[in-house]
């Protein structure tokens, strides 16, 4: 992933975050099911697809953060894994707490 795709994620990540966090039912809901701040960045920028809020033809979705997050991961490369691990918890556990969503 360039440095500068990375830092426009980031960038937008940051955006949504805070606009979540300072609404209050949201952070109600943040708080009911135990769900920081951090682990709400992290589901963010794994889920934030740059090719949705750019230009047309700007960003590829092989530039996307879970694109290549997924391409390291599936590399299983140790280095790699212990690099990310604060990351992982963080997008791991905040998906655990969120609850199963329901069509009702």
């Amino acid at each position: 992933l360039p440095l500068a795709f990375l830092e426009e994620s980031v960038r937008e990540t940051e955006l949504v975050v805070r606009s979540k966090c300072e609404n209050p039912l949201v952070a109600a809901d943040l708080t009911r099911f135990t769900i920081t701040e951090n682990m709400l960045f992290a589901i963010v920028l794994f889920t934030f697809d740059l090719c949705l809020v750019a230009p047309p033809d700007m960003y590829s979705r092989e530039n996307c953060f879970y694109a290549c997050l997924n391409e390291c991961l599936r590399r299983r490369d140790p280095q790699f894994l212990k690099q990310c691990h604060g990351y992982l918890y963080y997008l791991m556990t905040g998906l655990c707490r969120l609850p199963a969503f329901s069509a009702d």
